[in-house]
């Protein structure tokens, strides 16, 4: 499934918005996919990136 997650970020103190696609297997599975994406990228804890929507992409 494809899913369209989106939230904002901490970046030296300067918030920031993100949407992003990706495929994984459920909605829980695509925020554990962010959170490693994000927080690999720009070296962030899990506590700087806050998700605020989740949704399935229509095929």
């Amino acid at each position: 499934m494809k899913f369209v997650v989106s939230g904002n970020m901490q970046i030296k103190g300067v918030p920031k918005t993100f949407v992003k696609e990706l495929e994984a297997a459920s909605k829980s599975r695509a925020t554990e996919l962010i959170y490693q994406q994000i927080g690999a990228d720009h070296r962030l804890p899990r506590t700087q990136i806050k998700i605020t929507k989740i949704e399935e992409m229509s095929a």
